[in-house]
């Protein structure tokens, strides 16, 4: 019986025998085909609608742009817009312009012909010599400041000796008393020189001591000192106690004990704290810090530092735990979650699987309201990677799905598992290069094997016939032929011929067969002769090609699939199919056989 060629339909002849069960078996195949249309065209996960196309197709090109095609920005583009300040536009200053568009001011102004004539009539900036007019340069302008106003180029005649002066009415100074080395520029006056005796110096030893008040006394005009320091009483002066201070106080290379200061309380150390200071100390202290103020100045700086970083442009909502982790939510409603964030908790209202297990949920909430509200949740343990989604439009929430693979491993496993049901032995283990070339493998078109004649069974045997054909065969075709060559019970002289064809499906058998014997007919009248024309396969294989026969047969009517068990069943097995046609040869001679032809189809 011949068969559609997508869905293996059965399409009887006009000689084949139609079975109730192979019109249900086809309804069968249409049935679930057309279900498994219906549930693809209605699976919105698997399929794209036209305005998904239409906005996938209108987006961007993934190459970078150019100045003829838009596209994706590139690096270098990108550094290039980044050194372009706000609003810059292509200006290019121009080379030359008229002088009128110049605006003059304070300190820019254009100067005129007659400006530039004065200017250059005036005098050379070159220092001026005794030959030019010029300006004055520094070493005259110092030499000018040392001249006395009015000063003429008198020049004094030099003198030998000590200086007389008798024309111009001074006094003589007297020869011997002040010479040239006592006045000059090297030399101080002698203390040999000056006469304590004279009429203006006779009292110089006198008023000195009287007068004296003030001022600094060469060393050499003290009197040594040696031991402590007694002064005698005088007019408001009072004595300094002898051991008071002593000459180690007060040389080059000791410091006043502080012992003999005050009631020498404060210890040198203390005075050292004192070095450095250069203004009073309490007023310094008076200026430092108090608490008040101290913690005035501190909240003024926390308030400013808040002021200062409100205004700046970063992320002002808390997304997860101050410890940066996600935030815990276990026993809540995701219906009622539609905050941004990261969470995880167990025992959801409304989770994926509506059970007590752990997720992580993922939540974006829609710029404008809390009406729509994407959650995206994945399965936080029990070692089954899973991911959902979900989305609230308009306020009404919609159902999650399921959007990944639970995990690669048992994706494969599930592959290979598909794999090896077509034929093909495969494993999660394989990787996917080796899945897809077993997936080429696999013979979508279906096998097939053909005997290619008679395959010739043991003689001489009373037994089934089980044929192997190398795969679970859907269809049989089948011719068998037993043969009693040469003698016979019936007679010495003739033959018995016994032939059958038949078909083999998972779901039906239909056979025929008939015979030929001594007597010349088997279950028919005789003289009825019978003609079969030969039947050719889908594949073009001519099965039944007995041409007219002058002897009557007999035909079977078609049975079930049976269990293997004695008698006359024809069954599909898991590597061909199976004959219980065993006859015993009752006379064996050398021209006794029983072979069968037959070509299976997966």
């Amino acid at each position: 019986m011949k068969t559609t060629g997508n869905l293996g339909l059965k399409k009887p002849d006009g000689t084949d025998i139609v079975d109730i069960a192979d019109i249900n078996g086809n309804m069968d195949i249409l049935d679930t085909a057309v279900k498994g249309a219906q549930d693809h065209a209605a699976d919105a996960v698997k399929h794209i609608t036209a305005a998904e196309r239409t906005a996938w197709n209108a987006k961007a090109s993934t190459a970078a742009a150019t100045a003829s095609a838009a596209g994706l920005m590139a690096a270098a583009d990108k550094a290039k817009l980044d050194g372009v300040a706000a609003g810059a536009n292509n200006y290019a200053h121009p080379a030359t312009h008229p002088a009128t568009m110049i605006t003059e001011d304070a300190t820019h102004r254009f100067a005129t012909d007659t400006e530039k004539s004065a200017w250059n009539a005036k005098a050379s900036t070159s220092a001026a010599t005794s030959a030019a007019a010029g300006l004055m340069s520094a070493a005259d302008k110092a030499k000018l400041d040392g001249v006395a106003a009015g000063a003429n180029n008198y020049t004094h005649p030099n003198h030998t000796g000590d200086v007389t002066s008798t024309s111009d009415g001074v006094t003589a100074i007297a020869a011997g008393v002040i010479v040239d080395a006592d006045v000059n520029s090297a030399a101080a006056i002698g203390w040999g020189k000056i006469s304590k005796t004279g009429s203006t110096l006779a009292d110089l030893a006198t008023r000195s001591a009287g007068d004296l008040t003030s001022g600094t006394l060469a060393a050499a005009r003290l009197p040594a000192i040696a031991g402590d320091i007694t002064m005698a009483a005088g007019a408001g002066t009072a004595a300094i106690t002898a051991g008071a201070i002593v000459n180690a106080d007060i040389n080059a290379a000791a410091a006043i004990d502080a012992s003999k200061i005050g009631t020498g309380v404060v210890s040198n150390a203390e005075f050292a704290y004192l070095d450095g200071v250069t203004s009073a100390i309490q007023t310094q202290l008076n200026a430092k810090e108090t608490p008040a103020g101290a913690q005035t100045k501190a909240n003024t700086a926390e308030n400013n530092a808040k002021v200062y970083t409100d205004a700046k442009a970063w992320q002002k909502y808390r997304l997860t735990g101050d410890d940066g982790r996600s935030l815990a939510i276990s026993g809540a409603d995701l219906n009622n979650l539609t905050a941004n964030g990261f969470y995880n908790g167990d025992s959801l209202k409304n989770s994926p699987d509506g059970t007590a297990t752990w997720f992580y949920i993922e939540v974006q909430c829609h710029s404008n309201a809390t009406s729509y509200v994407l959650q995206k949740a994945h399965r936080l343990n029990g070692g089954v990677n899973s991911f959902f989604m979900r989305t609230k439009e308009n306020n009404v929430w919609g159902a999650w799905s399921a959007d990944l693979f639970q995990s690669v491993a048992n994706g494969k496993s599930s592959i290979a598992s598909a794999i090896s049901g077509k034929g093909v032995a495969a494993s999660g283990s394989d990787d996917f290069g080796t899945l897809a070339a077993k997936i080429g493998q696999i013979n979508v078109g279906g096998r097939k094997a053909l005997s290619n004649g008679w395959q010739v069974m043991a003689s001489n045997v009373d037994a089934p016939w089980d044929i192997n054909v190398g795969f679970t065969p859907n269809l049989v075709h089948y011719q068998y032929r037993i043969v009693y060559g040469n003698r016979d019970i019936y007679n010495n002289f003739g033959y018995y011929d016994v032939w059958g064809h038949g078909t083999i499906s998972k779901f039906s058998h239909g056979y025929q067969n008939w015979s030929i014997a001594a007597n010349g007919y088997m279950n028919q009248s005789p003289g009825v002769v019978f003609s079969l024309v030969s039947k050719n396969n889908s594949d073009g294989s001519e099965w039944i090609g007995l041409g007219n026969r002058d002897k009557p047969m007999d035909f079977n009517a078609m049975s079930k699939i049976g269990a293997a068990s004695p008698g006359e069943n024809t069954y599909i097995t898991s590597n061909g199919f199976h004959m219980d046609y065993g006859y015993n040869f009752r006379d064996p001679g050398p021209g006794n056989w029983a072979g069968v032809n037959w070509a299976a189809y997966e």
